[in-house]
């Protein structure tokens, strides 16, 4: 339920008596909508607006791209390969889409603010934006070069922080619009050889809810949020990274993902975990004695699933 009204000038006994109700009720929308055909749910068109999507030019980037391309939205692509933005670009205005690709080095907050001024003057304000962009090390914590994690964290942290508050605003202003957060199933757990990346995922699981609660707090219930957790993805960034029990907890397929979140974004549904099956994995694992999970880990390939990790170019669009 959207903060309509000043909460805190009700007594503390009242809402703490309403909130069984409010728990009740959004539990059994929960189910309601699980089960519910998408057919016959009301979903948002983006026909005509603005999108902006970091690390476009390659991977679920690249993906959501051309499908958003294809619904008539007007797809802005941000990549610091210029020439893979530009061919994605090309891509989407070959199938009859419209599209512009801009070369910005994220990790640098005031190429941020000068790509987005850019953005504002050529296009004008975005309505979307997916924060997508990401880098992977595969290195263990000793391995890791210092200059290394720091521009990790710029890219998959702190760049969320820059694009946020360069286009935010806008959306606040008119009460419309959505921001995407491409987060990891590896911000809830620790892999071996991804401490950098699990880390930087931990700080935008925590961002994206606080940014939702700011939003909702302003009394902007039109300014949408989703957080996408997906576990391994089928992409250069994680080359030779692998899933220990494939049929249990499959490696996702890029297109694939891009279509369920592009489907979350017209439904306005707030989070998105994929595979499936890690939805309820992951609160039980959260709640495990210390030494289950270790042998948990251990058993699901946590130690060992980077062993095969093939690092590719050292990109900032994510897998």
């Amino acid at each position: 339920m959207y903060a309509l009204f000043d909460m805190d000038r009700l007594p503390d006994w009242i809402l703490l008596l309403v909130l069984p109700f409010k728990i009740l009720y959004y539990f059994l929308e929960a189910l309601i909508f699980a089960v519910i055909p998408d057919i016959l749910r009301k979903k948002e068109s983006f026909f005509g607006k603005i999108v902006v999507i970091t690390g476009g030019g390659n991977g679920i980037g690249r993906c959501l791209a051309l499908r958003l391309g294809k619904l008539g939205v007007k797809v802005v692509i941000w990549d610091i390969d210029l020439t893979q933005a530009e061919v994605v670009k090309t891509e989407i205005l070959n199938a009859g889409g419209e599209a512009y690709a801009y070369r910005c080095d994220i990790s640098d907050r005031y190429e941020v603010c000068r790509v987005a001024d850019l953005v504002r003057k050529d296009i004008g304000d975005p309505f979307g934006l997916i924060n997508n962009a990401g880098i992977v090390n595969g290195m263990t914590i000793m391995e890791l070069p210092d200059e290394r994690i720091e521009n990790l964290f710029r890219v998959n942290a702190l760049a969320s922080f820059w694009t946020v508050k360069a286009f935010l605003p806008h959306m606040l202003n008119q009460n419309s619009g959505h921001i995407v957060t491409i987060s990891s199933v590896a911000g809830y757990a620790g892999i071996c050889k991804m401490g950098d990346y699990c880390g930087s995922k931990a700080a935008m699981n925590s961002f994206h809810e606080t940014l939702t609660l700011e939003i909702l707090a302003s009394g902007k219930p039109g300014v949408c949020t989703t957080l996408v957790c997906p576990y391994l993805v089928h992409t250069g960034l994680f080359q030779g990274a692998k899933s220990r029990f494939p049929r249990l907890i499959p490696v996702v397929e890029p297109d694939y993902l891009a279509e369920r979140i592009v489907r979350s974004m017209q439904l306005k549904e707030r989070h998105l975990i994929l595979p499936a099956v890690m939805r309820f994995l992951l609160p039980v694992y959260r709640v495990l004695p210390r030494k289950v999970l270790e042998s948990s880990d251990d058993i699901f390939g946590m130690y060992s699933c980077m062993d095969e990790f093939q690092s590719t170019s050292y990109s900032h669009s994510i897998p």
